[in-house]
């Protein structure tokens, strides 16, 4: 299932009940995947959704997934209704800043962190995400091939394996 698509105006700001999705844009001919969403999060090219302007990303489904969204318009026809419309205008900022931290926190992890540290605390979340991302989608995500992820992967589980037997 797809929720956006790249050049065409977003029109619903989802939240994800279950399922995973993935954000991704295209360079060259070439899926670059720059964020997932999951389990009670939201999901919406933002800047399309509010400007009504064409997206810039592609967002999918990478699993069966259930979403509750909102669409453009039935939002707007809530922001009429005076009973609502400062529960509307919250809800909306909550959305916003959701969405701004996730990226400030992309954005961040790239300028400070190597691959392989962003890789261990995808690790250390405890999520069960890494089993549900195809490790070519893992390895794009975090700007590096699959080979070297690969290469990390296996770093990182003979240091673990190490550090079990010396216990």
């Amino acid at each position: 299932m797809k929720f956006a698509a790249h050049g065409k105006i977003c029109n619903e700001v989802g939240f994800i009940l279950n399922g995973s999705f993935r954000f991704f844009f295209v360079k060259d001919g070439i899926e670059i995947s720059n964020y997932f969403s999951f389990q009670n999060e939201f999901i919406s090219s933002y800047r399309s959704f509010l400007k009504r302007e064409p997206s810039l990303i592609n967002i999918e489904a990478m699993e069966d997934s259930q979403i509750i969204y909102f669409s453009y318009t039935s939002l707007q026809e809530l922001l009429k209704d005076e009973r609502v419309v400062l529960k509307m205008e919250r809800f909306g900022r909550m959305i916003a800043e959701y969405l701004i931290c996730c990226y400030e926190e992309r954005v961040v992890s790239f300028v400070t962190q190597t691959p392989e540290e962003r890789y261990r605390l995808l690790l250390e979340s405890g999520d069960d995400l890494l089993q549900r991302i195809p490790q070519y989608y893992l390895a794009n995500y975090l700007g590096i091939t699959p080979v070297s992820l690969s290469r990390i992967r296996k770093r990182i589980f003979a240091a673990m394996k190490r550090q079990k037997m010396a216990s």
